[in-house]
């Protein structure tokens, strides 16, 4: 999640994980399909299943959620051993196959209102949201979002002109871009960085090349 104030500067930029994202989703759906399948497509899993709240609570007190900004997490948190932990709760609760996915599906739709509500909302009432990712295109976990926080104005990048499946793409060419020509692109508010700097390592390709830029 990245919040873009109207008027605002870099300093005023908030930026910031709420939770697994697609990450446990995919994992799961990987699991159950032997590998098979390596995503829900359009949602339909989770649509056919039913979710199970008991275990979507116990889940949100994953002690991650109830850090604050700057903050950001990965496998470490959500990867193979919190889907084996997942697996082994939900085998005891008598829990399959696309309740499952459901399951995670509204787990993670939770994560990302949660962190609406304690953390952005409260200073940002008037919000215009661009989704773009993957995730975006299942609607089992766009709509809650659309259902739960109504004060939003829910968007797609496509709407500007950027596909969301492009979005890493474009995020690290922007990236390369600001490195090459010499430019921090961190943002320091996001991270909990100390202060700007370079992202990244430039090296030469086999037949090398000139000065960059911002080395005179």
């Amino acid at each position: 999640m990245t919040v873009l104030p109207a008027g605002g500067t870099l300093a005023d930029v908030v930026a910031f994980d709420t939770g697994p994202g697609n990450m446990s989703i995919d994992a799961m759906v990987g699991r159950l399909t032997g590998e098979r399948e390596t995503f829900d497509r359009d949602g339909q899993r989770a649509s056919r299943g039913r979710v199970h709240q008991g275990l979507v609570q116990e889940l949100l007190a994953h002690p991650f959620l109830a850090r604050t900004p700057p903050k950001s997490t990965g496998r470490e948190a959500f990867g193979a051993i919190f889907v084996d932990d997942l697996l082994a709760r939900s085998r005891r609760m008598g829990i399959a196959g696309d309740d499952l996915v459901a399951t995670v599906t509204a787990f993670t739709a939770a994560t990302m209102i949660d962190a609406y509500r304690r953390f952005i909302l409260p200073q940002h009432p008037c919000l215009e949201n661009v989704l773009c990712g993957g995730g975006s295109h299942n609607p089992a976990l766009a709509d809650p979002l659309r259902r739960e926080l109504p004060q939003i104005v829910w968007r797609s990048s496509d709407a500007f002109g950027i596909s969301p499946d492009a979005l890493e793409a474009v995020i690290f060419a922007v990236l390369a871009h600001e490195t090459m020509c010499g430019h921090p692109a961190n943002v320091p508010t996001a991270t909990g960085a100390r202060r700007a700097v370079l992202l990244g390592k430039v090296v030469p390709g086999r037949h090398g090349w000139g000065k960059l830029p911002w080395q005179g």
